[in-house]
């Protein structure tokens, strides 16, 4: 996984293919969608999925013409490096940083035709929250916890700052 620098992350093929349906059973993905990819769990998940997979470290027009790409996984990093907007992508899932408002804003009118899915998680392809980014708009920061997941705050102070626990079967493996 990447979230800067590269890291190793761990799991068996039980806990991959756990992690593949509670995603599925959760995010929805179109079966005919060409998808472009642009991480190895997002490749491994759409290629587990079915999914037709397009890999590459950028977002361009002549890429997505040239295949009919028309959904992208991507960080949000790379997606908020796109100058030009791009009109036929229908579907944009994004996830694994802070998304400011700003940034928000800017990534409707990057991709004006795009439903984003906005997700929360541990670690790669470790699910916990997930929301539209026209919801997120309306409350950020906000996301809904799915189910099995269990999100509190220990020993908040007045303000209710605390340590966030996240609990569940299949939040984080050993």
């Amino acid at each position: 996984g990447t979230t800067r620098m590269p890291k190793m992350i761990e799991r068996s093929y039980n806990d991959l293919s756990n992690q593949i349906k509670v995603i599925s059973q959760n995010v929805k993905f179109r079966n005919d969608c060409i998808n472009l990819c642009m991480l190895p769990i997002y490749v491994l998940f759409s290629l587990f999925s079915g999914i037709t997979v397009v890999i590459d470290k950028k977002v361009s027009q002549t890429l997505i013409d040239k295949y009919k790409i028309d959904t992208i996984q991507a960080p949000l990093k790379k997606l908020l490096t796109v100058k030009s907007s791009i009109s036929n992508i229908k579907n944009i899932y994004i996830g694994g940083a802070i998304l400011y408002k700003k940034e928000a804003k800017h990534l409707q009118t990057i991709f004006p035709a795009a439903t984003f899915t906005y997700v929360y998680g541990a670690s790669e392809g470790v699910l916990i929250g997930q929301t539209t980014l026209n919801d997120y708009l309306k409350d950020i920061f906000s996301f809904s916890i799915i189910e099995g997941v269990n999100v509190s705050i220990d020993s908040p102070n007045e303000e209710g700052v605390g340590e966030i626990i996240i609990q569940g079967d299949f939040v984080l493996t050993k």
